[in-house]
């Protein structure tokens, strides 16, 4: 007998920590940003979460995504749409971290000197920077989808893993990453912060609504106690996301609201957060 050995149980420990940890690294960011806004007087106010990474923030703003993305990526869903959501969302917050929003999009006005700005590279530095973080991710997805190719099952009747969607998402990003990045890395640092970050909480909205309709649509003697009570916080939570992002995507274009994207990602991080905190509850066992 082994010195070691994992059971049942060690197995429910890892996702049990692993369904803590998202929460977790939410609380880790927010109070990041919240010391960088309140610390210095006045307050330090940005257009956006994202602008946070040219100053003393940025190591717990790429971690945290860095985190997260892994998170969601490990973490198997309840069907194989709601698994290929959250793998989306997990894979551009990666995209999120590494390509920073564009310093154009930064409108650094004279009262921005009061949020100490630590890190703000020249463009040609940032430019450098991203080329060397897009390289990087594109090798590692390449090496993940061979890990993914080896896992599928074997002829034979060997066994391994279902991995079918990942290696057609993987498979996908891969030829349009690499594609990019050869012929066109200009339109990656302009453009690839602001289409992952939507498409990232497009995911994140849809991985809810997909919990809402799975409790929703089941059988009534099927549903439990706890199911039942988790599907109104799932309701308040998807409601509160649509909320969010039909008021402030409207203050944000029309510019009546100066901060209305700094508080949309905000309200849908912290939203997100709830979530994952109730289905922790429905899921604990």
């Amino acid at each position: 007998m082994p010195w070691y050995s994992l059971s049942e149980a060690d197995g429910q420990s890892t996702y049990r920590y692993l369904r803590i940890a998202m929460p977790l690294l939410v609380i880790l960011l927010g109070a990041s940003i919240a010391w960088q806004i309140f610390e210095p007087a006045p307050d330090c106010w940005l257009g956006s979460i994202s602008a946070y990474y040219y100053t003393s923030a940025r190591a717990v703003f790429v971690a945290c995504l860095c985190a997260i993305g892994a998170c969601l990526v490990i973490y198997r869903g309840h069907t194989a749409v709601e698994d290929l959501a959250l793998n989306i969302s997990g894979l551009l917050a990666f995209g999120v971290a590494f390509v920073p929003t564009p310093l154009t999009d930064l409108q650094i006005k004279p009262t921005d000197a009061v949020c100490r700005r630590s890190n703000v590279p020249t463009e040609s530095q940032l430019a450098t920077a991203i080329d060397n973080n897009v390289f990087a991710l594109l090798v590692a997805l390449s090496a993940i989808l061979l890990v993914a190719l080896f896992l599928r099952p074997w002829k034979g009747g060997k066994p391994g893993l279902d991995l079918t969607g990942d290696i057609l998402l993987l498979g996908f990003a891969l030829l349009l990453g690499w594609y990019l990045y050869v012929a066109d890395r200009a339109l990656i640092r302009d453009y690839a912060h602001l289409v992952s970050s939507v498409t990232m909480f497009a995911g994140i909205f849809f991985v809810v609504l997909m919990n809402v309709l799975r409790i929703q649509h089941a059988s009534k003697p099927d549903r439990t106690g706890v199911q039942i009570a988790c599907l109104r916080w799932y309701w308040l939570v998807l409601a509160l996301m649509a909320a969010s992002v039909a008021v402030l995507s409207i203050a944000a274009w029309t510019g009546s609201f100066d901060h209305a994207v700094f508080w949309l990602e905000a309200s849908l991080i912290a939203l997100f957060g709830m979530f994952w905190v109730v289905q922790t509850k429905e899921l604990w066992a």
